[in-house]
């Protein structure tokens, strides 16, 4: 069994005292494995900043993304690796445009159609 896991265990057995807590402070009571962060959830407010920012650019440089990990209260790497992910999910949605494309332009070509009318007759 892992510390993580038998952390939580004792923890989830302690006084009825930790079960009314909320649940942003029984996250801070975890002791989690060194190198371990749980992941950042960002609020409505702070996507709103990161998508206007990559709209304006999308690769910006180190001191915009300070200012925005300070904007987010996070770090430089969270907002950095935001970034990177935002950029493959649209390469991403483009590859899929194209390849919706590509599909209706061969759905649109005519195949071999036979010719109406009568056959030609060798003589």
């Amino acid at each position: 069994m892992s510390s993580h896991y038998q952390d939580q265990q004792s923890s989830s057995s302690s006084s009825s005292n930790s079960n009314n807590e909320s649940l942003h402070s029984q996250q801070e009571e975890i002791d989690y494995e060194p190198g371990y962060r749980p992941r950042k959830r960002y609020t409505q407010e702070e996507l709103g900043i990161l998508q206007e920012s990559f709209n304006n650019n999308p690769r910006p440089p180190i001191d915009q993304r300070r200012r925005l990990a300070e904007l987010c209260n996070t770090t430089e790497k969270s907002i950095r690796i935001w970034f990177q992910n935002k950029r493959a999910q649209v390469r991403k949605r483009q590859r899929r445009v194209i390849e919706r494309r590509q599909q209706e332009q061969q759905h649109r070509r005519p195949g071999y159609q036979r010719r109406r009318g009568r056959r030609r007759t060798e003589r």
